[in-house]
């Protein structure tokens, strides 16, 4: 089972993934996490990585706390979209975004698997649509 498959098979179950100040936490009822530890400490690189992207594009959607737009973003584990949280500097921050999009694609054309690599360009998807507003 990849990374994503296991953060949308425990979520259905109740589990809430965060990562915080570099360690990977899962909250839901006590007997849940038991069952899924096993399972979470064997992807937990993966997961990690996955969390650190802090965008979902695949499952359930969030809706955004401040505007109620869904997002896939999340600030301090609170789902949020990119325009309710305005960087120091937007177009710059649009330029980062966008060129670290470039760069992920880059990385997902090296990806022999074809679920990782599928999921590494819907973000990539993801990203480009939500700085240019083009789908």
């Amino acid at each position: 089972m990849e990374a994503i498959e296991v953060k949308k098979r425990a979520e259905a179950d109740g589990i809430q993934f965060i990562l915080d100040g570099g360690k990977l936490k899962a909250r839901g009822s006590h007997e849940v996490v038991n069952k899924w530890l096993p399972v979470i400490k064997k992807h937990k690189a993966d997961l990690m990585t996955v969390l650190s992207v802090r965008l979902w594009t695949q499952g359930n959607p969030y809706e955004c706390i401040s505007c109620g737009r869904a997002t896939g973003w999340t600030t301090s584990g609170q789902p949020l979209c990119p325009a309710c949280v305005p960087p120091a500097d937007p177009e710059g921050y649009r330029r980062e975004m966008l060129a670290w999009a470039d760069e992920l694609e880059s990385y997902a054309q090296g990806i022999d698997d074809a679920d990782r690599q599928e999921a590494q360009m819907a973000v990539v998807k993801a990203i480009r649509v939500e700085f240019t507003g083009a789908e």
